[in-house]
């Protein structure tokens, strides 16, 4: 049985997310080889994700009863992501320790 192909797509909060975190550990922390190297392990754990992405946990979303999200942890922060079609659309990336169930 042939896998099927997914291709990514960011939603603008994601690519909030990203550049907030990044710029927080860049210039308040003064860490910007940390932010490139925290950047760089987010989009290798997601390249690396497409090729099974339905084989992890499910969670479920307190805004979307519909929709079927899974995650990703990355060091200290945690990716969500939806699969639509062909499409692995990467919804958020959060600090692990703040409130998910409530931001998700």
């Amino acid at each position: 049985m042939k896998r099927k192909k997914y291709k990514l797509q960011y939603s603008d909060s994601f690519i909030e997310d990203i550049t907030e975190i990044a710029h927080y550990i860049s210039y308040d922390l003064l860490n910007p080889v940390a932010a490139d190297n925290l950047v760089n392990s987010v989009e290798k754990s997601i390249i690396n994700r497409l090729q099974y992405p339905t084989g992890f946990k499910k969670c479920a979303s307190r805004n979307s009863k519909e929709e079927v999200y899974y995650k990703i942890q990355v060091k200290n922060y945690t990716i969500f992501y939806v699969l639509i079609d062909d499409v692995m659309e990467r919804r958020r990336i959060i600090y692990s320790r703040r409130d998910i169930e409530n931001l998700v």
